[in-house]
């Protein structure tokens, strides 16, 4: 009943209902406190459209709620309360925005190029005959069902727009620019970018690659951030890798134009803005030249992961400490009688000792533990969420392969067909780091289950692994 409710007054929302701001905006800041994760998930989401119109951000922001029991759940509500500067002094006491913004610069750009690459490919994948248009009246009933449809598919928003990010909202603020100078994050953004942009990288670097660009592009989307680029100089570096790069992951990056400032700007330096009928800007712009920006070089097929031999050896860590009982507890989960006491366990001890769940080799015990027992969707979904900031950065990368102890050989037959004048090893290897670097967070972890099952499989007898194709289709080679 909560839930339906809860739902109902984003139907409300939609249909432009009286004084929205006055009466409903209590009623959702209440049901933040529900016992039920999914009727606070629904709130969040409510309150997350409905602060489309600043009155109803403003009366949100004057009730002061406390968010931290949402966790990441809350994080829309949180990211759009920066973008008002009642918002951002409210954050601030808080402590929200120290704890948030060396966490943002160092790993959750990186996190938000994953979550926003998934929210991509599944409102790709989702059927728009189930939808009906902007302009078509929605009932009740056809409100419920999308938003359970949402909720199957983890959650994530599958509107197809762009989710705020940190560093865009504190850039619609003085108190936020400020800030922003005064930490120097944005210099670090943009020695990266003049470092990295027309090199040709991989793995994490490309990955943080895109979580600067987005970054930038969130900053030069407003007026005021703009000015930050136009200060470093960095509008003809993005312009200079959406023409050049051969990464076609990193063309696309023009929230520049959201402004018409920042329109004007690319239209002097060979972009064209789409504006809308009503002078509305939508963050969409062209170059004028087409050749420039399709400017592909040629890619030569080298054969494919499958038809390479590896050694895998599998070497265990040595755990002590919390870190025993996080792996005692995570065997509990398997108990659906015990799941109950111990994800809270889990939770405790998150909160107390957050540093132990950011750590690879627990990450991989975890892998290694939930693919060869028996655990319900929901707690390996629980699992997954309690290990959500695993640093798979350059160093966490490392601990992977120093873990499973990866020695790459290759057929002497495969490696004449596909590379002739280049290392086994190397070629191999590249060709592993290539396959991560084109996945999202969720590949990564399913190539890890796998690798850890491999290993477990062959350690004993030390045999050599073979990788399959899982289905083959006749006709085709």
């Amino acid at each position: 009943m909560r839930l339906f409710a809860t739902s109902h007054l984003r139907y409300l929302l939609r249909t432009g209902v009286k004084d929205f701001w006055e009466w409903a905006i209590p009623l959702l800041i209440t049901q933040l406190y529900d016992p039920v994760s999914l009727v606070c998930e629904r709130a969040v989401s409510v309150l997350d459209e409905s602060f489309d119109e600043e009155r109803n951000l403003d009366a949100a922001i004057k009730l002061r709620p406390s968010l931290n029991h949402l966790g990441n759940i809350g994080t829309p509500i949180l990211l759009r309360f920066l973008s008002t500067s009642l918002g951002f002094k409210y954050m601030d006491e808080m402590g929200y925005i120290s704890n948030e913004c060396e966490h943002w610069f160092q790993f959750e750009i990186i996190n938000y190029v994953s979550m926003l690459e998934n929210n991509i490919n599944l409102s790709l994948a989702r059927s728009s005959s189930n939808l009906k248009s902007e302009g078509d009246d929605m009932s009740f009933s056809d409100t419920v069902k999308i938003e359970n449809e949402e909720n199957d598919n983890l959650g994530w928003d599958l509107s197809g727009t762009v989710p705020p990010h940190f560093f865009g909202e504190l850039t619609k603020t003085d108190e936020g620019c400020k800030l922003l100078e005064k930490k120097q994050y944005f210099t670090g953004f943009v020695d990266f970018l003049k470092s990295w942009g027309l090199k040709s990288c991989g793995g994490v670097v490309l990955k943080k690659m895109k979580g600067v660009l987005w970054a930038i592009g969130h900053i030069g989307s407003t007026l005021k951030g703009l000015n930050f680029l136009l200060k470093q100089n960095v509008i003809s570096d993005i312009l200079a890798i959406s023409q050049y790069s051969s990464v076609l992951s990193l063309k696309g990056y023009r929230l520049i134009s959201r402004t018409h400032t920042g329109s004007e700007i690319l239209e002097s330096l060979g972009w064209q803005a789409v504006n809308r009928s009503n002078g509305s800007l939508d963050g969409i712009c062209i170059p004028k030249d087409l050749d420039k920006f399709y400017n592909i070089p040629v890619w030569r097929f080298s054969g494919s992961w499958p038809d390479k031999r590896i050694k895998l050896k599998y070497v265990q860590s040595k755990f002590e400490g919390p870190e025993v009982e996080i792996l005692r507890l995570i065997g509990s989960m398997a108990n659906h009688i015990q799941a109950q006491e111990a994800s809270k366990a889990l939770q405790r001890l998150r909160i107390d000792s957050p540093i132990h769940f950011q750590k690879m080799e627990l990450y991989i015990e975890l892998m290694r533990i939930v693919s060869t027992s028996h655990y319900r969707i929901t707690a390996r979904r629980f699992l997954q969420d309690i290990f959500e900031k695993t640093l798979f950065n350059e160093e966490g990368f490392k601990k992977l392969d120093d873990l499973n102890g990866l020695n790459y050989s290759v057929k002497q037959e495969h490696w004449n067909k596909f590379k002739q004048d280049q290392d086994d090893d190397e070629y191999v290897e590249l060709m592993f780091n290539s396959a991560i670097a084109s996945g999202n967070r969720r590949g990564v972890q399913n190539a890890v289950v796998g690798a850890v099952v491999k290993m477990e499989e062959k350690v004993e007898k030390g045999t050599d692994v073979i990788l399959k194709p899982l289905k083959v289709i006749k006709g085709f080679n």
